[in-house]
């Protein structure tokens, strides 16, 4: 299998399941009783404002509510899966979208109590999903759950424990349910969500890929993928984040911006306190080269102590690359310097890029003394981005805008 092919799949895996981890949480309010449909909005409401402890005591009442019911245990662990993202700071979309250095790295090692917690709600959900399936095949709820159960865990092995092959097969399930679901129940727009995101990536696969796939049974598209999220995203009853999110991402991907910007937007208006979608908006802003008002909410991230406690290196970061892409060198330098100083917990990957990044502008003002000290840093690093291959070529020959 080529790297873009495998590149692809783990895409799949692991950022549909991070970004839209609740797009195959959510169900039907026809599934649950008004108690536990009140709970579950409040929950995700408290999960999309990054309330965690709020959104598990949500989830852990509809277990309390209907111990049968498989919903509440789902929702749990994917609210444990997701709480321990976000102390890993991996909730941001670029992690996965900009590269694959998040694929080629090395194992982190697991939390054994978030581990322990994880796998024991959702198999709590698993076994009261098959209950009710064996009880009728045709029983929506426990479709929709037996395949929200594997989507959760293909999310957590991809994006905690880096299990790809395991997270494909669970995810391969996650897909067959909902396929099957959608049989019996073509209206059922929520369900859309996890078979749109496979059509996409089986729709994006190089040809030599795709023909094999096909061989095999196996067909998809990227036109069909994208109205299928649209369908869940208008039409979904308590999916319609969800599937927005993903859409926001996959029209990132397909250079649509300006779609991107306009949900991100909506999304970050409903919930004020989610600063994980105002950096997604800097971003996306620069992105789209609207430099001015990409630079302001930088700006007002960093005055927002929630948002700088949680990701100022970041902020700093993306700030400096806006400079950079100015050619504002001293300013940009000034901000990569921020980047990597500012938290105890900056990521290698941020940090060796930022002392590269900050080697590019010293080179541009022909500080290049300067410069060939930072990239001898990043040689003493270990290699990411191809950042060894980036920091010898520069030393070789400094860079010149």
């Amino acid at each position: 299998m080529s790297i873009r092919t495998r590149t692809l799949l783990r895409f799949w895996l692991c950022f549909s399941y991070l970004l839209a981890c609740t797009s195959t949480l959510h169900a039907d309010p026809s599934m649950l009783s008004s108690p536990m449909e009140e709970s579950c909005k409040e929950g995700f409401h408290a999960l999309y404002s990054l309330d965690y402890t709020r959104a598990k005591n949500q989830f852990e009442q509809m277990t309390e509510m209907e111990p049968k019911h498989p919903a509440g245990y789902v929702y749990l662990a994917s609210a444990i899966w997701l709480e321990h993202l976000y102390s890993l700071r991996r909730l941001q979309s670029q992690i996965y979208n900009r590269n694959n250095a998040f694929f080629t790295s090395g194992q982190d090692s697991v939390d054994p109590m978030v581990e322990k917690l994880f796998y024991k709600n959702i198999e709590k959900g698993i076994v009261r999903a098959e209950i009710l399936v064996k009880a009728d095949s045709r029983d929506l709820a426990g479709l929709y759950y037996l395949g929200t159960a594997h989507g959760a865990i293909a999310g957590y092995e991809s994006t905690v424990k880096r299990a790809f092959l395991s997270s494909l097969k669970n995810g391969t399930k996650a897909v067959e349910m909902h396929k099957k679901l959608l049989k019996l129940y073509p209206g059922f727009a929520d369900a859309y969500v996890s078979v749109g995101i496979y059509n996409y990536v089986v729709g994006a696969l190089p040809f030599a890929a795709k023909l094999v796939m096909l061989l095999g049974g196996v067909r998809g598209s990227k036109e069909e993928g994208l109205k299928q999220l649209e369908n869940a995203a208008r039409d979904g009853s308590l999916a319609r984040d969800e599937a927005s999110v993903i859409l926001a991402v996959l029209y990132d991907r397909e250079k649509r911006q300006d779609d991107s910007l306009k949900i991100l937007r909506a999304l970050s208006e409903k919930y004020p306190e989610n600063y994980v979608f105002r950096f997604e908006i800097a971003t996306m802003l620069s992105k789209a080269r609207h430099f001015t008002e990409s630079i302001a909410m930088y700006e007002n991230l960093m005055n927002d102590e929630a948002a700088s406690n949680y990701m100022l290196d970041m902020i700093h970061f993306e700030y400096a690359e806006i400079l950079f892409s100015m050619q504002s060198w001293q300013k940009a330098y000034e901000h990569y310097l921020m980047a990597r100083r500012v938290m105890d917990k900056t990521p290698e990957r941020l940090i060796s890029m930022s002392h590269l990044r900050a080697g590019l502008c010293l080179n541009a003002m022909h500080r290049d003394q300067e410069a060939s000290i930072e990239y001898r840093f990043v040689l003493n690093q270990r290699d990411v981005n191809k950042s060894h291959d980036l920091a010898k070529s520069y030393l070789k020959k400094p860079f010149r805008p």
